[in-house]
């Protein structure tokens, strides 16, 4: 094996070139035809100065906020998209089923952190059912694969089970702070006031069934 000088050189060179940046996970292109913000993107990403702001702006004015900042929307998208692989049938009918729940779980005045909840409701769903699909329809051939594909099972439904208590957490947190109970006996009115908030969680069921005088 030659040991020349020019061979030491070019292992050299090779060890101190730095590792290469990896690009975004992904990458938004505005319109072919919006020359106005193709120009602006391409600044921005140049790092010209003040190109950053302008394209805050540009992105609010055109309604792309939900398009390309909606993380949670479009981590959704990729899953089905993976999961499909094209077939329009089946992506649509997913969609529809997604929408379908987001109605269920969003009702009226909603506080943006139940939004935010919901979507992770939404996307644990979505994961769980789309491993526990390809654990079935195509199991791996070796048992190592198989196992790994049955600890994401496990850690998405752990996910999805997390989300939903976190969200049933915050909407119990919504009920009136206070519980007025009135009692008549004869002419003597009773007022009970109850801090649901001050009752420890796992014995809210058990202290309103008891002021509330319901069977247990």
């Amino acid at each position: 094996m030659a040991r020349g000088p020019n061979n030491l050189s070019a292992m050299f060179a090779g060890l101190e070139e730095p590792p290469k940046k990896p690009g975004p996970l992904l990458n938004y292109d505005p319109p072919v035809g919006d020359a106005e913000a193709v120009e602006l993107f391409a600044k921005a990403r140049a790092g010209e100065t003040g190109a950053a702001t302008a394209v805050r702006s540009l992105i609010v004015q055109r309604g792309w906020v939900e398009t390309i900042g909606n993380v949670g929307a479009e981590a959704a998208r990729l899953l089905i998209a993976d999961a499909t692989a094209g077939d329009v049938v089946w992506k649509t009918a997913i969609d529809a089923k997604m929408l379908a729940l987001s109605r269920e779980l969003d009702g009226a005045g909603e506080s943006l952190l139940e939004k935010l909840l919901i979507r992770r409701v939404l996307n644990g769903w979505l994961a769980v059912h789309l491993l526990e699909i390809r654990q079935t329809a195509r199991p791996p051939a070796q048992i190592k694969e198989r196992e790994y594909l049955d600890r994401a099972v496990s850690r998405a439904q752990k996910r999805f089970t997390e989300a939903i208590t976190g969200l049933a957490r915050v909407r119990r947190l919504k009920l009136p702070v206070v519980l007025a109970q009135v009692n008549i006996t004869g002419k003597t009115t009773t007022t009970n006031i109850v801090d649901l908030q001050r009752v420890p969680s796992e014995q809210t069921e058990l202290a309103d069934a008891e002021r509330l005088q319901l069977p247990r």
